[in-house]
């Protein structure tokens, strides 16, 4: 017989089927976080109702106790086992039938409630169980604790699929709960597993051989628990006594004592004992664990009353202070390991009460597109038993509840759709335990097709932007768009970029709204945003963090003009036309280049015009100050950093009209402005300054102005170029000889002693400048001291140079300006002077007269002064040369005659001598005779040639000897080709030199016969020639 009085929280069945309002179902939504409630309210009234999310939050099912008549029937277990049979049979569950290592199940389809709030008296189990040996074993065993290894009641959190699918990791030592978490078996552990399974101590259940123990079967009846990880507590049987009342009340969880099926010591083959559960909760929960709840867990057994052989009933009841969770499932478990037999759980004759297990059931209205709460529409709570089935019926349907044996079936009603959506679909669910802080299985989601709601992204200016006129967007705001009509209203001059295109949204009611922003022109920024609230702010992330969903427009029942709109007000940026003075790199005195300092150009600065992109650009020219003198503008760095060599700022500016414009714009591409300032830059350069170096006489000098003489002509002026203040360096000065700068007249406009003191003096002479850059070389002739000098030409020791300075007949030393014209006087008196300074020196005379120049040869040294101009010339030394030659002749002695004589006809060619004869017919030899003088350098030399001027013929002409017929030494003396006779190339005075012997037969001549004709008479001509050096 087994007695029910309260049962365990198990699963609970929410709802079996729910009906769907669209034709498609949705993918089921995951487990959605708790939304805020609007107020912790309950519904007033129990059972399937329709639900009203902004009402009420909390809903119950009702029905949460089990009555008299629900724990005898099989029908109302699911049962099972690891090898396959079937364990129900009639009112009887055959949990394991003579097979070993096998688990056999029966667990109630209700679960029971563990918290002092849902019974304060708990719950108690009661029923038969039977172990019975295997009669395949009576033959060696009738001991009934050889049959398996547990049989007893279960209580678990866990499913029944989740039982059933560790069952077969559960046999032998593991008493079925192995491996579920924070379950309890309470029964007859028939077998101490002392030894674990590679043979060692301890097992499971204690210390092999301590206190005599020994691994094997057995009479122990325990409460044996799990872990939260499943791990089976282990425990130490051994340390029990032998009088069966040891260990029966624990404060662990666990409790076990010896328990003999009779007390006679003999065994059978079968053993029948009532057995029951029984759960007290505390009134206050000293659980640890949120979802527990502490109490006294107690299992008592009653062995049989064997009246054959006088025994009586035994009863033990074991009990421990536990925590158990808030729900839980019980029912019956046997199990075998290597040893078996039939284990069974009787139902006959079962009663009692006991509260229901209650989970509750979250129930979330989904935007079917998002799968997120509808904002508008709190989270629902339903309260159930466990196992009932609870479900949620289309808007508009009647709530309704159906019974399935114990269990339940609640259809709820869904709320209609809000605004925005439209119809729904949901799931059912089968209400199931679940541990605190793990994720609650029961939830239901009511999913609602959101509406398609529009919306847009537009973009305008603020009021004022240049390049604008005011325009409304639609939402009674008052903006600006660009605009080129001066009368528009609220038109500001200037140039605005043309505005991102609006963008159009769409999406579902309560999605969220997505869109990327569309580019802002360069040189703009985003102001703020007016979102679909009408509220502005900073940034669209802003905007869309407080609006980030669709919702209803005025096409789906919305009355915000603005919803899902959002409005960019863009606002230029602020920027400057800057214009600003530098000079070009070759400025001399900037950039490291040579020159004067150059001064300070303008401060830039003072032109610069402050506004914002699109600003229309004001004209500087009028307000541009003067630049220095000697430099110009002669180039505009443009915003676009281009340089234009040509044009004023006031046609550069017509490229770049506006503050911040992108001139590619204007040629074709590009964005209508850089977002950058309007920079200027005027390039200045140093200008080509011009200047002259000219040349003038002091007054005074010779030939100038009006003064006797005469005067060397002006060097040429030459001409001076340079860049403002580069160095000013001046050519060479040509000074013509006989002058000197008396003086220089800078462009300052000073008297300075030279050139490098003026313009050490002032930078206007060293540098150029723009003002006057010409100078003034103003020369003067210099006293100059001519001088009469001899040169005496020849060799050997010369007599010394003699120097006769130009001088009066008093013998006064004569000087004057160059240019100055030189007296007869003093030409007389000065050849005078040198004429007595040459009286003495024999043979030599003046040969001639040379003048300053030292080229033009005169024969007197008045003429040699005349030829000179007559003027005291500037040639470096003013100085004439009386040329003296030593006095002295070279001559020689030549035959008047050469005679080849009177000769008979011999009909032969005939060679024939010559007789060099004087006129007088006598012998003549060829003498040469040097009466010169020595050159001072080199030496006296001659050469002395014959040569052939006339051929010899007759008186008639009409015989003619060839010309090479006469000979000389051998040599032909051919027509006027001279033949050197003799030469001297060191010859001195007085030396006598015989060339020719008078008898010397060195002319030869041949005569042919055919000249040999009587009475031929032949003559011709030989000219002797004397060159002499030097």
């Amino acid at each position: 017989m087994v007695k029910l009085n309260n049962l365990l929280k198990k699963s609970t069945h929410i709802g079996a089927s729910a009906l769907l309002l669209v034709s498609t179902l949705l993918p089921t939504l995951g487990i959605v976080p708790i939304s805020q409630a609007l107020a912790a309210t309950n519904a007033p009234t129990t059972g399937a109702q329709t639900l009203q999310p902004s009402t009420y939050d909390t809903y119950d099912t009702g029905n949460h106790s089990y009555s008299n008549g629900e724990f005898d029937n099989n029908a109302n277990y699911d049962t099972g086992s690891t090898d396959g049979h079937t364990v129900p049979d009639g009112n009887w569950f055959d949990l394991v039938k003579n097979t070993g290592n096998t688990v056999g199940y029966a667990v109630f389809k209700g679960s029971l409630g563990t918290s002092y709030a849902a019974s304060s008296a708990g719950f108690t189990i009661t029923a038969n169980h039977k172990i019975e040996v295997n009669l395949l074993n009576l033959i060696t065993s009738t001991n009934i604790y050889a049959s398996g290894d547990a049989l007893g009641f279960i209580l678990t959190p866990a499913s029944t699929a989740q039982l059933a699918a560790n069952a077969r990791s559960a046999t032998g030592p593991n008493l079925g709960i192995s491996g579920l978490p924070n379950s309890y078996f309470l029964g007859r552990d028939l077998y101490s597993n002392l030894l674990d399974s590679n043979g060692n101590s301890p097992g499971p259940d204690g210390s092999n051989l301590s206190n005599l123990w020994t691994d094997g079967a057995g009479d122990v009846i325990a409460i044996r628990n799990t872990s939260s990880a499943g791990v089976l507590t282990p425990v130490q049987y051994p340390n029990l006594s032998t009088s069966e009342s040891g260990y029966q009340s624990t404060t662990n969880g666990s409790a076990f004592s010896e328990c003999s099926a009779n007390t006679s010591g003999l065994t059978s083959s079968y053993t029948q004992e009532n057995i029951s559960i029984k759960w007290v909760p505390d009134a206050t929960n000293t659980a640890t664990t949120a979802g527990f709840n502490s109490g006294t867990l107690s299992y008592t057994i009653t062995t049989p009353d064997t009246a054959l052989i006088g025994n009586n009933s035994t009863t033990i009841t074991l009990s421990t202070k536990t925590s158990l969770p808030d729900s839980m499932s019980v029912g019956f478990i046997g199990g075998t390991g290597g040893h078996y037999g039939n284990l069974s759980v009787s139902l006959n004759g079962a009663t009692g009460s006991a509260p229901r297990g209650t989970s509750s059931v979250q129930v979330n209205y989904i935007n079917s597109l998002t799968q997120q709460p509808i904002a508008l529409m709190p989270q629902s709570t339903i309260k159930a038993n466990a196992f009932d089935a609870v479900g949620v019926l289309a808007p508009g349907s009647t709530p309704t509840t159906t019974t399935n044996g114990i269990n339940k079936t609640y259809n709820f009603v869904a709320p209609a759709a809000p605004a925005g959506y439209s119809g729904t679909t949901s799931n059912t669910v089968t209400v199931q335990n679940f541990s605190s802080g793990t994720t609650n299985p029961n939830v239901i989601n009511v999913q609602y097709t959101p509406n398609t709601e529009h919306g847009q992204v537009s973009y305008y200016y603020t009021p004022g932007t240049p390049g604008t006129a005011a325009q409304s967007d639609g939402y009674g705001h008052t903006f600006a768009t660009p605009s080129t009509n001066v009368t528009a209203s609220g038109y500001t001059p200037g140039k605005a970029d043309t505005l991102p295109m609006s963008q159009s949204l769409s999406g579902g009611t309560d999605t969220p709204i997505s869109f990327s922003s569309q580019t802002i022109p360069a040189g703009y920024h985003i102001d703020h945003i007016i979102g679909p609230d009408n509220q502005s702010y900073a940034s669209f992330s802003a905007a869309l963090a407080a609006n980030p969903n669709y919702t209803p427009d005025t096409s789906n029942g919305g009355t915000n003009l603005m919803a899902n709109s959002f409005v960019a007000v863009l606002a230029p940026d602020s920027h400057s036309a800057t214009y600003r003075y530098t000079y070009a790199s070759n400025t001399p005195g900037t950039n490291g280049n040579a020159g004067n300092t150059a001064p300070s150009l303008p401060d830039g600065s003072t032109l610069d015009q402050a506004g914002v992109t699109g600003t229309t650009n004001t004209d500087p020219t009028s307000a541009m100050s003067a630049l220095p003198a000697g430099y110009a503008i002669t180039s505009i760095i443009d915003p676009s950093t281009a340089s234009n060599s040509t044009g004023s700022i006031t046609s550069i500016l017509g490229n770049f009209p506006y503050i911040s414009t992108n001139y590619n714009n204007f040629t074709g591409t590009g964005a209508m402005f850089t977002g950058v300032d309007s920079s200027f830059e005027f390039v200045v350069s140093a200008q080509v300054q011009s200047g002259t170096v000219s040349y003038t006489y002091l007054d005074g000098t010779p030939g100038f102005n009006g003064t006797a003489g005469t005067a060397a002509s002006l060097p040429r002026s030459s001409d001076l170029s340079g860049l403002t203040n580069a160095v000013e360096t001046l050519p060479n000065l040509e000074i013509p000889s006989g002058y000197a700068v008396d003086h220089v007249v800078a462009p300052d406009g000073n008297t300075y002693d030279s050139i490098a003191a003026a313009q050490t003096s002032s930078i206007t002479n060293a540098y150029f400048n723009a003002n006057d850059n010409d100078w003034t070389i103003v020369l003067k002739a210099l006293v100059q001291s001519p001088q009469l000098i001899t040169n005496f030409e020849g060799s050997g020791n010369l007599p010394d140079q003699i120097t006769i300075p130009f001088q009066d007949a008093s013998a006064q030393t004569w000087t004057a300006a160059t240019g100055s014209e030189i007296p007869e006087a003093i030409i007389t008196a000065t050849q005078n002077a040198m004429n007595a300074a040459l009286a003495g020196y024999n043979n030599w005379y003046a040969a001639y007269y040379t003048g300053p120049d030292g080229n033009t040869q005169s024969s007197s040294f008045s003429s040699a002064v005349e030829q000179a101009g007559g003027y005291v010339l500037g040639i470096a030394g003013d100085t004439y040369v009386e040329v003296l030659n030593y006095e002295g002749t070279i001559s020689f002695t030549a035959p008047a005659l050469i005679d080849f004589g009177t000769h008979l006809i011999s009909g032969a060619t005939q060679n024939l001598a010559g007789q060099m004869k004087a006129s007088d017919g006598s012998s003549q030899a060829v003498v040469v005779t040097d009466d010169r003088a020595e050159p001072s350098t080199g030496a006296l030399s001659w050469t002395l040639s014959v040569e052939q001027t006339k051929v010899i013929s007759n008186a008639l002409g009409t015989l003619t000897f060839l010309d090479q017929m006469m000979c000389f030494n051998g040599s032909p003396l051919l027509l006027n080709v001279p033949l050197v006779v003799g030469s001297d190339a060191a010859s001195s005075t007085g030396k006598i030199t015989n060339v020719l012997a008078a008898n010397s037969q060195a002319f030869t001549l041949q005569v042919p016969d055919a000249l040999q004709v009587p009475d031929a008479n032949y003559q011709g001509e030989v000219t002797w020639i004397l060159t002499t050096a030097p």
